[in-house]
């Protein structure tokens, strides 16, 4: 009887010990063996380092050698062409006498793009006492004939719109078809359209520039060149491709159309082998 016990415990053990599946082992992590007397140089050493850091930090705030002085010429400004450099110092006069690290740079460059003619600008420090701002200036590509306004500004590539400043002259054509309540995207697109056809005329020999008295890109898709040709003025509807090409094709025949109709008050350029002329009418 004991032994019949004995043999089954033997056996409900084997059984037990039996494994159906191989098993899998697997590499543990050896973690490293920190001593508590290296633990505690550790601890020392980064203790050690964050009072220096503060130290560092309360020495640059404090040190008149680390403060903006403007008087020393401490602020300097580069990049400018057009701007006067005063209302860039102004925004700045708060800072002046102030650590180094007192000055919020971000928020003095996002305060220098909001003045007109700023297009980008970045603002850094020049260690030990210099704040250093560069500006990009906008740089306008044509005159702006706005009517409802009766008067004229200043436009460049992106379609922002400037007022001309005081004692600035440029030699630019005149542009009309944008309304300043068109969005940004609408803006730009009309001012792409009139930049390429002011490449197309001016480019490359003969220069055509100079016939061109206004240009109207209202519609982006037909670029309309009010041209002065025979102290005539003749508008040219030019579409928005092939554009050096069709005021070539003008230049060819406008004689023999004024021999055929008289005076031309227009000229649709843009269909291929056919030209719409429209002649002056008589009262």
């Amino acid at each position: 009887m004991v032994k019949e016990k004995r043999a089954q415990e033997v056996d409900d053990s084997a059984s037990y010990l039996r494994s159906k599946k191989p098993l899998r082992a697997t590499r543990g992590i050896e973690l490293p063996h920190w001593s508590y007397r290296r633990l505690l140089s550790v601890l020392l050493g980064l203790a050690a380092a964050g009072s220096g850091a503060y130290a560092l930090h309360r020495y640059i705030h404090s040190s008149p050698r680390f403060r903006v002085d403007a008087e020393v010429g401490n602020l300097r400004i580069a990049g400018l062409k057009l701007l006067d450099g005063e209302k860039i110092r102004g925004i700045f006069a708060g800072d002046l006498g102030l650590s180094m690290n007192a000055v919020a740079l971000e928020q003095r460059r996002r305060q220098v793009e909001q003045l007109p003619w700023v297009r980008r600008a970045s603002v850094g420090r020049i260690w030990p006492n210099k704040i250093a701002v560069y500006i990009e200036e906008r740089s306008p590509i044509a005159f702006l004939r706005l009517p409802q306004e009766g008067g004229t500004r200043l436009i460049d590539a992106e379609g922002v719109i400037l007022t001309p400043l005081e004692g600035k002259q440029f030699d630019l054509h005149v542009v009309k078809g944008i309304d300043p309540a068109m969005d940004a995207g609408a803006r730009k697109m009309r001012m792409n359209l009139f930049a390429r056809l002011r490449d197309a005329l001016d480019a490359q020999q003969p220069r055509f520039g100079a016939f061109v008295s206004e240009i109207d890109i209202g519609d982006p898709k037909n670029a309309v060149v009010s041209v002065l040709y025979k102290d005539e003025v003749i508008d040219l509807r030019m579409g928005n491709e092939h554009l050096r090409h069709r005021f070539e094709v003008f230049l060819k025949y406008i004689d023999t159309w004024k021999s055929k109709f008289g005076p031309i008050a227009s000229a649709d350029l843009r269909f291929e082998d056919q030209v719409t002329v429209t002649p002056v009418k008589r009262s």
